[in-house]
């Protein structure tokens, strides 16, 4: 048995990008910051890593394009996925990215940044 399965919160970096694929289906694709902390020097650091997202189911793609904007909090579960291309120098590239797929896999937008919901209270920040 194996198990692929990335479960994240973060930040949407930038607008996701919708296309479509060879075979018609539409899917998105957007970046997703997460925030971590580091000690050096006797001083903690923060650090961002960007992670690429690639929506692939129909109704996720739908919430991606109406609610997905740049700094809007997003907690998605998928898969990690690796992918080889040429570039047009004839360069080989590796690539990995989060796909959402299909059940059990979701995508969910949280708060926008310096957006308030109705929910939010400053004095209980989950």
């Amino acid at each position: 048995m194996s198990l692929n399965c990335v479960q994240i919160i973060g930040r949407m970096g930038k607008e996701p990008v919708i296309r479509q694929a060879s075979n018609g289906k539409r899917f998105a694709t957007f970046s997703l910051a997460t925030g971590s902390k580091y000690e050096k020097d006797g001083k903690e650091h923060d650090t961002t890593q960007w992670h690429e997202v690639v929506v692939w189911n129909e109704f996720f793609v739908n919430q991606t394009e109406e609610r997905g904007k740049k700094g809007v909090l997003v907690s998605l579960e998928g898969e990690l996925s690796y992918s080889d291309y040429t570039d047009e120098k004839g360069v080989s590239h590796k690539t990995v990215s989060i796909a959402v797929r299909r059940f059990p896999h979701s995508i969910s937008f949280l708060q926008a940044t310096g957006k308030k919901s109705e929910n939010d209270s400053s004095e209980n920040p989950w």
